[in-house]
């Protein structure tokens, strides 16, 4: 019985291995600048009173440390970011398998598992997870909240993607306006509404930079010369302005929101 729990839980086969022995690229991966003490403080604050590991360390023990000990630990998280390592014994886990309410126990589907994690590791993994979401959201967040900072990163990126649809199209040849249209609001407006909702209130000098990256791309999709009027490119196109486009999203997640909301 336990070995077939322990190969339901952990198949003695992978077909691919979990973990790469190539280093973190600081440039083009998650942004690993290095764990402030203050960052280790707030996780172990947010730490809940579960049951300890296989270390026997508690999350009380953690919230009593002073703080040279939790400097001592961001020094210690920060190297094992530098050198993609985790230590061998957070891999080890404790494992309690309970039996579920009204089962006889001669099966192994009739068990529960329960996992207690290393709290340390826990600790760690929360910092790592602040890092990752910040990350694949794709949203930077500035203390002012002015937004110049993301709206640069989406510039970067969508000039990336304008220059594809340039190198598929010419004045004379290349891919119909439709398909060029099609790819522009799959690959280059996607990148610029996502998150519209947190940033369309920026200031217009940042907002601009947005709106222009959509006209450059029409003119490249219908092939139009740099002193079409604006606001013909969008209609020529079939296109709404980015303001609207952002007050369409909005009211759409607003309204989302209010049907899912219980009786």
């Amino acid at each position: 019985m336990i070995e077939s729990l322990a190969d339901k839980l952990a198949p003695p086969f992978v077909y691919k291995p979990f973990h790469s022995d190539q280093p973190l690229n600081n440039e083009t991966d998650v942004s690993w600048e290095g764990f402030s003490v203050q960052e280790v403080a707030q996780a172990i604050k947010e730490l809940k009173p579960k049951a300890a590991g296989l270390d026997k360390i508690r999350a009380s023990m953690l919230k009593e440390l002073p703080p040279q000990v939790i400097i001592f630990l961001q020094s210690i998280f920060v190297e094992l970011v530098r050198l993609s390592r985790v230590p061998q014994s957070w891999c080890s886990i404790k494992l309690i398998a309970i039996l579920k309410p009204g089962k006889d126990g001669s099966q192994v589907s009739h068990f529960r598992p329960i996992a207690i994690l290393s709290t340390i590791r826990k600790v760690f993994e929360r910092l790592v997870l602040v890092r990752l979401e910040s990350w694949t959201t794709r949203v930077t967040f500035d203390t002012k909240c002015l937004w110049g900072a993301h709206i640069r990163l989406i510039v970067e990126s969508c000039n990336k993607r304008i220059n594809f649809l340039r190198a598929i199209c010419g004045t004379k040849w290349g891919s119909h306006p439709a398909v060029l249209k099609t790819l522009y609001l799959t690959t280059v407006r996607s990148v610029i509404e996502y998150g519209s909702i947190l940033f369309r209130r920026a200031a217009k000098s940042h907002l601009i930079k947005l709106n222009r990256l959509q006209w450059r791309a029409l003119r490249i999709c219908f092939g139009l010369m740099c002193s079409t009027p604006t606001s013909a490119l969008e209609v020529v196109a079939g296109v709404p302005p980015l303001e609207l486009r952002f007050i369409f999203l909005a009211e759409k997640l607003l309204l989302k929101l209010t049907l899912r909301q219980p009786d």
